[in-house]
């Protein structure tokens, strides 16, 4: 995700929003909720015309009669009916109609977190503790989507407000509020603001304070979070010692910091703790040290059970490639994806060693493994050891050229039906039948209003039907035929994530190996086109960091509140914005396809740019740029693939691999060939300075 956050730090504390003192002045709040119809429009289809003929199939004997439908319409009906007719009324300035309407409402229409958020901002004028209360409610919650969103900005601007007339506990909230969307500056300005107020209460200053010494971390000021932990004792404050010792580039003291963080636990937990210090120690490349940690504890070896194989990474981290080779032969010996990710590193360093006929050996072993992101490296390495000569495709003109449209929305495209269609046996039907009565309860109101409106052409209504249906995605109604249609719906529809979804409830045609289209759609094309002819960047790259990030889900809210796509953290787009010359974007308007997307490959251009090499860009985009940067500094000269392993966060480093990975499997699943990234260069600093965000 761009920007998200510095990895290996933890993400802030879990926002809790207790119900005291909160106001906010009511318009501001509602303005959130004004646009909301249109915006749900909007996230629907962009109703154009489709490129295949197809219409789902309705059981004969299924549903009730249209007309009973629509006098009893799905829950999700019910609750937008609910809506619309709140924010109209609100729309109108008769508030307390709105209020009382929404009151009015039977609970499972009241209970959705649209409804709720409207009584919340209702409330709020005579009723703050109240519509904290809500908020509590809908912020806590872990399904996030636009509602989840609107509420946090309520949420924020009612802290905001609290806090300009000096009540301390709502600074804190604030700090942590502002903490928690990353938006780290701000809430650390906060902070010190705060904390230069000396009749603030000892308790309050001590929370803040220890926000003040994340914060301090997370913006790179070493020297003052240190200063800050060290007049703390617990656990969680040797933990960020050793956070910041291992981003300084000392593993050596950060394994100090985490063992005596695991002294303090007993028993499993103790030993959980002690893997990581493992962890740290041969990543590091301090193998005589991971090794005497073994030797002490050889229990440890059940909590790391491939502790072999990370001893002969550090040899190779330390450049002692012949000291590696036993490690990665009693790993290479277990097989399956261990031994190939072994069998790998075991050619690197007979390659390293001038042994090329046994480093082709063990690249060709590699090769014929799982397909992956080792047997992607080790195929590279064996063609080019062997010389195998070969005109490498233009794979990024070649895989553009498959893309849909060459310009605009493009959500409906004929590639993600392509690849449903793959996974599902004809025939296909050609015709739809009206619905005549339906089963009981929601899950059956909810189906007859999906194939009502698709029956009436309108299948931004349906998918918005199937996307509220919770029950109905759980058991795709029944599974079975059922399932396949309605994930066929979705399919037509451009809405992958729903029919990914329901294709749970049915059983698919085998996967072959060299057969990945069914999970690596052409989706999005119009943007990802347009981002490729503005920044250069490969369509098959784009594709596989959108399907690393969000899975093709345009609505998708990570828990460190990073957005869409490519997963943007709103601060992050304002600068992006401000470098592109262009007016901020609304928070909401990253979940536009083409506007997130822009955003991401403009982002990832600028990483690319700076660090000449793709693992590193693509761990600066999941990791931060200056994190990856310290990193290249303690380790300059590490070829690309060992540094990629040894990467102390290992988030990041399963990112790079997964992303790397995924853009080789489309080349594969669409052009037959690929050529795949040789990772066998040192890394090295870049000439130019990556951006600060």
């Amino acid at each position: 995700m761009s920007g998200k956050r510095e990895a290996g730090l933890p993400l802030p504390p879990r926002l809790v929003f207790p119900p005291s003192f909160f106001l906010l002045p009511l318009l501001f709040t509602l303005l959130f909720h004004f646009a909301a119809p249109g915006l749900l429009e909007a996230r629907g289809l962009p109703g154009k015309t489709q490129p295949i003929f197809f219409e789902a199939p309705f059981p004969k004997d299924d549903f009730v009669p249209a007309a009973a439908v629509i006098e009893s319409p799905s829950l999700y009906g019910r609750r937008k009916a609910a809506y619309g007719r709140a924010v109209d009324l609100i729309r109108q300035e008769r508030f307390s109609e709105a209020l009382a309407f929404l009151r009015s409402q039977p609970r499972e229409a009241r209970s959705w977190r649209g409804t709720r958020s409207l009584e919340a901002a209702l409330v709020s004028r005579d009723a703050p503790a109240e519509a904290l209360l809500i908020y509590d409610e809908i912020l806590n919650s872990d399904e996030r989507e636009l509602h989840w969103t609107r509420a946090l900005g309520g949420y924020r601007h009612l802290l905001r407000d609290l806090s300009a007339k000096g009540d301390g506990r709502a600074v804190l909230r604030l700090v942590k509020c502002l903490a928690f969307e990353w938006k780290n500056q701000e809430a650390l300005a906060l902070a010190e603001t705060a904390l230069a107020d000396l009749s603030l209460p000892e308790d309050l200053r001590k929370e803040i304070a220890l926000q003040e010494a994340i914060l301090s971390v997370r913006v790179g000021d070493f020297a003052k979070a240190r200063e800050l932990f060290a007049t703390r004792t617990d656990r969680a404050a040797l933990r960020w010692l050793s956070t910041i010792a291992l981003r300084e580039g000392d593993p050596l003291k950060a394994a100090e910091y985490r063992e005596a963080a695991a002294m303090t636990l007993k028993g499993r937990q103790r030993l959980s703790e002690l893997s990581k210090v493992f962890d740290i120690l041969a990543k590091g490349g301090k193998t005589e040290e991971a090794e005497r940690l073994l030797a002490a504890r050889p229990e440890l070896k059940d909590r790391v059970p491939d502790w072999s194989y990370y001893l002969g990474i550090s040899r190779m981290a330390a450049g002692e490639p012949e000291k590696a080779l036993d490690y990665f032969e009693s790993e290479r010996e277990k097989g399956g994806e261990r031994g190939q990710r072994a069998a790998y590193f075991k050619g690197r360093a007979f390659e390293d060693l001038l042994m090329y006929r046994e480093a082709s050996e063990c690249y060709a072993q590699a090769a014929k493994g799982p397909p992956g992101y080792y047997a992607m490296l080790a195929s590279g390495r064996f063609r080019s050891l062997n010389r195998v000569e070969r005109g490498e495709p233009p794979t990024a003109f070649l895989l553009a050229r498959l893309l849909t449209s060459p310009t605009g929305r493009d959500e409906d495209s004929l590639g993600f039906y392509l690849w449903v269609t793959d996974r599902v046996p004809p025939p296909w039907p050609d015709h739809v039948e009206a619905p005549v009565k339906a089963g009981p309860g929601e899950e059956g109101r909810a189906r007859a209003a999906i194939f009502l409106h698709w029956e009436a052409g309108d299948r931004a209504a349906a998918m918005d039907e199937l996307r509220h249906s919770r029950e109905l995605l759980k058991t795709g109604g029944g599974g079975g035929d059922f399932a396949r249609r309605l994930s066929l719906m979705a399919a037509y529809a451009g809405e992958p994530r729903l029919a990914v979804l329901l294709m749970r409830n049915f059983k698919a045609g085998p996967v072959y190996p060299e057969n990945t289209r069914w999970n690596h759609p052409l989706v999005f094309g119009g943007e990802i086109l347009e981002a490729y002819r503005l920044y250069g960047i490969p369509p098959q790259l784009v594709l596989a960091l959108i399907r690393s990030e969000s899975a093709f889900q345009s609505g998708a809210v990570s828990r460190s509140n990073a957005r869409g796509l490519t997963q943007l953290l709103p601060a992050t787009a304002e600068r992006i914005a401000e470098l592109l010359g262009e007016e901020p974007v609304n928070e909401e308007e990253l979940f536009d396809p083409e506007i997130n997307i822009r955003y991401g490959t403009f982002y990832l251009s600028l990483l690319l740019d700076s660090f000449q090499s793709l693992p590193l860009a693509l761990a600066s985009y999941n990791g931060g740029p200056r994190n990856v940067l310290r990193t290249v500094k303690a380790r300059e000269g590490l070829a690309e693939d060992v540094f990629v392993e040894t990467f102390p966060f290992p988030e990041t480093s399963a990112y790079v691999r997964n992303v790397l990975s995924a853009a080789h499997a489309y080349e594969l699943a669409y052009l037959g060939e690929g050529a795949g990234p040789d990772l066998s260069r040192p890394v090295k600093l870049p000439e130019k300075s990556p951006p600060d965000f």
